[in-house]
């Protein structure tokens, strides 16, 4: 799990969002999808859900993994639901959309981002 993406119990006020937040996020995300790991909580659930969404079009097989991951494990967690992508946006778990999917997009691609 990475620091700023909180257990899914842990009232969230405010997330410091930063290039080593970001990074962190990338290189979760980067890892789930290429280990097939599961989420450790449904906040990194969501988060992957959202990331699946944003990736899709140019990384189709990337897109599949963090999705087969989220399904199992909110299957696994019933009955939790995951949250609608405002809501996650909301919750701070991802901060800017467009910023996390060129980053995404770039490390796909293999370009180095800073």
């Amino acid at each position: 799990m990475i620091s700023h993406v909180p257990p899914a119990d842990a009232q969230i006020t405010s997330t410091a969002w930063n290039r080593e937040s970001e990074d962190a996020l990338v290189k979760l995300c980067m890892n789930a999808a290429a280990e097939n790991s599961l989420p450790a909580s449904a906040n990194e659930a969501d988060v992957f859900r959202l990331v699946a969404q944003l990736v899709k079009t140019r990384h189709p097989e990337v897109a599949a993994a963090l999705e087969k991951a989220t399904k199992a494990y909110f299957d696994a967690h019933q009955p939790l639901q995951p949250r609608s992508f405002p809501e996650v946006v909301q919750a701070g778990l991802v901060r800017d959309l467009p910023r996390v999917r060129n980053l995404l997009d770039r490390q796909l691609s293999g370009i180095r981002t800073w």
